[in-house]
């Protein structure tokens, strides 16, 4: 029983204390204050950055808390503050209208105090806004997948090929692999947008740059040689067993007719002979060589 009438005596004097003096009151300013310069401090370091979160918590929740920490302070002063003033006002004694016009002045005072107190909250949030940027970011996982040449298929060289004996240049039959083979259909048959959405870069932002880099593609051109042919007449040996089968023996020499490209590239055919092929067309291998095409 002594130790509770103790407490509470203590406690009754405690809060007597605070009721006597103002260290409630300059505590409260003080603690509003620290908010209010910690809301700047915050607002300054997160300015033109990154958006902040802080265990879970976003600028937005910190900004709210200190704003409204100030405030409560704040009004719980001014409360205070007018609550006095008021007092102040009775004790001065009996006199005339006078105290209620000054009485109206506190409830004004109070009124536009509160006003303000309330608005704070809000333009303190307002004070929080997030513009879109770009920013760099230099990370490892950024890819971008380029072809340096191109060695799947297969080459046969052509026997038959008509070609100078003095002509550096070799008679080939070429396979591309399915997969350039579908590659190829799919570039003649799909938009550009299309081909570029299956290129298999990787991006974690979704908005990355990369320097120009050269690739490997596949592109096509044709060119007109025909002013470049250079026609000549001849005597043509063809082995009998080509015409005969495989009973044909002996050489067989007629006339013939041979076209023949800058590059040595050549085609004959004989003279008054139907074949029933009416056209024969000469393609060559393409090259990034200009010694080694006919036209680039």
């Amino acid at each position: 029983m002594k130790l509770g009438s103790s407490l509470y005596s203590r406690l009754e004097r405690g809060s007597t204390w605070l009721s006597a003096t103002w260290a409630l009151e300059i505590t409260s300013a003080a603690f509003s204050l620290a908010c209010l310069l910690a809301l700047f401090v915050v607002l300054s370091v997160a300015n033109v950055e990154e958006i902040m979160v802080w265990h879970g918590i976003t600028l937005n929740t910190i900004t709210s808390i200190l704003a409204m920490s100030s405030k409560l302070s704040a009004l719980s002063v001014i409360s205070s503050a007018i609550s006095q003033t008021k007092w102040n006002l009775f004790y001065l004694g009996p006199r005339s209208t006078g105290l209620a016009e000054e009485l109206w002045d506190v409830a004004v005072i109070g009124a536009v105090a509160f006003v303000v107190a309330v608005a704070f909250d809000p333009f303190a949030q307002q004070l929080v806004q997030y513009r879109g940027g770009e920013a760099y970011n230099s990370n490892n996982n950024v890819t971008l997948p380029v072809a340096r040449r191109y060695d799947a298929g297969t080459s046969v060289t052509n026997r038959f090929a008509f070609i100078d004996r003095n002509s550096s240049l070799e008679g080939r039959i070429y396979q591309a692999d399915f997969r350039i083979q579908a590659a190829v259909l799919e570039g003649l048959t799909q938009s550009s947008q299309a081909l570029v959405q299956q290129l298999p870069v990787s991006c974690p932002s979704g908005n990355c740059t990369w320097e120009p880099r050269a690739s490997l593609a596949v592109c096509s051109k044709c060119n007109d040689l025909a002013t470049s042919i250079e026609r000549s007449l001849e005597v043509a040996e063809i082995p009998l067993f080509l015409l005969l089968g495989a009973g044909g023996t002996g050489i067989m020499r007629t006339n013939s007719t041979r076209m023949t490209l800058p590059n040595g590239l050549w085609i004959s055919g004989l003279d008054n002979y139907d074949v029933g092929t009416p056209k024969v067309r000469m393609v060559a291998s393409g090259t990034g060589d200009r010694g080694k095409t006919n036209s680039m």
